[in-house]
């Protein structure tokens, strides 16, 4: 019974005489608890339908924005946009890039972190903001197991080692070393903490070596002080210095990850240049604020499924040496919790 209903039922008995004075105000009362019973009814019979469409609109019905914490021309940048352009396709929505520099990817994640979880905004995601942010440089935004839910990493990549292709400029990673190992020699990265510098760390340690980091704003930036010979070398994504590789303008000398890759097929990985502890990779994911509801995080997974499917997706992935890999759930926590212990055993050396 409605809360009008329940109100009528208890309104007093009408009056038995008609002449009697009460028996007016009863029935103007009675009168005005008809009339707000029918706009009630009315307003119900309205709401409800609107309720439903509400309830039973598809996903996406809006914009959805994937948030990529750098900024454009990076690996992550053409990942966030290989999406985008196949989510469009394979929903008939609009999946748009929305990249955040700044903070070494932490403004951006954090952003995404934080916002409604409508799933309407996404983050492309990867181990520099997830992993290296909060172990290696502490930062406390956001909790990568926490503030997101995974629906599924995309792509891994390992790092190049470049320097610039003119003369006096080393020919061999030998060379490079040797040469560092003489003098105060710099490198660059697109920032402090960003995973080409964490890669050259690392190498830098291996050999016991030391050498000044000049932190750039952006990968074309760093790469581009590397190719004037301004900077002896930097380590970035294979997807970022590829053209200017192929152009000419630097030089390949060593690439991370367990095999050589086909786009640098005379470029040898370090373990065959005789140095361990240098199976770095940089890996990718689609990621959605915590408490996103189940049926939109369960559509946005089969359909990144769907994507990875794709043989035009997978041969531009394969266009910038980049694995596909669809992880997520338990495999994925594995996964994410293994990488961890790597840079988390990386830090404690350090201190």
């Amino acid at each position: 019974m409605s809360a009008i209903a329940c109100w009528i039922s208890t309104y007093p008995a009408p009056p038995s005489s008609g002449s009697d004075p009460r028996c007016c105000n009863y029935k103007r009362g009675m009168l005005m608890l008809k009339l707000v019973s029918s706009l009630a009814l009315t307003a119900a019979l309205l709401f409800q339908p609107a309720m439903a469409s509400a309830q039973d609109k598809p996903y996406p019905s809006d914009t959805v924005h994937i948030v990529i914490a750098f900024g454009p021309g990076t690996a992550g940048d053409f990942l966030a946009r290989l999406a985008a352009d196949q989510l469009s396709k394979q929903t008939n929505g609009a999946f748009v890039v929305d990249n955040r520099p700044g903070g070494s990817g932490s403004t951006g994640t954090k952003a995404v972190a934080v916002a409604a979880p409508d799933g309407y905004t996404l983050l492309l995601g990867s181990n520099a903001t997830l992993i290296i942010n909060p172990i290696v440089k502490n930062v406390k935004d956001y909790d990568p197991e926490v503030d997101f839910a995974t629906i599924g990493t995309i792509a891994q990549t390992g790092m190049v080692l470049v320097t610039a292709a003119k003369e006096g400029s080393p020919k061999t990673l030998t060379e490079l070393l040797d040469k560092a190992k003489a003098g105060s020699v710099a490198f660059a990265s697109a920032g402090a903490g960003t995973f080409g510098h964490l890669t050259t760390e690392v190498l830098l340690e291996n050999r016991n070596i030391k050498a000044r980091g000049i932190p750039y704003k952006s990968s074309s930036e760093s790469l581009t002080d590397v190719m004037r010979g301004e900077v002896l070398f930097a380590h970035d994504t294979v997807a970022a210095a590829l053209p200017m590789i192929k152009s000419g303008q630097l030089k390949a000398l060593a690439v991370t990850g367990e095999k050589r890759l086909a786009s640098l097929p005379d470029v040898p990985t370090y373990k065959e240049a005789g140095i361990d502890g240098m199976n770095i990779t940089v890996w990718y994911g689609l990621m959605a604020p915590a408490k996103t509801p189940a049926p939109v995080l369960e559509k946005l997974h089969t359909e990144l499924a769907a994507m990875m499917k794709d043989p035009k997706v997978l041969e531009r992935l394969k266009s910038q040496e980049f694995e596909p890999i669809l992880l997520s759930g338990a495999d994925y926590t594995k996964f994410f919790r293994q990488d961890a212990a790597f840079w988390k055993k990386f830090t404690a050396a350090g201190k």
